[in-house]
């Protein structure tokens, strides 16, 4: 952690310093920011990625959420109908 909160890691949708070693991006996030909060608008576009056979590690990196989340969706806990309105977008 660095003298003002910021953490430096690997991650994905966010600033990025100058680079340490070559070949190798670095990142920084804030300590205190959240991870995205998903829509139901967002968790049509979910089910419709799994669907597809796209990875829920992979959505979840993309959106900046935790993995749990996409999980959630994926079972209905999180926006119950979202997956219903997926195949309806994909069937119309």
């Amino acid at each position: 952690m660095d003298h003002d909160g910021t953490i430096v890691a690997f991650v994905a949708q966010v600033k990025p310093l100058p680079a340490i070693s070559k070949g190798i991006a670095i990142m920084a996030i804030k300590a205190d920011e959240p991870c995205y909060r998903l829509t139901f608008d967002d968790a049509v576009a979910v089910q419709i990625e799994l669907i597809n056979g796209e990875k829920q590690s992979r959505i979840a990196a993309r959106y900046d959420t935790n993995g749990g989340r996409i999980s959630e969706v994926n079972t209905g806990k999180l926006h119950p109908g979202s997956r219903a309105e997926a195949l309806r977008r994909l069937n119309s």
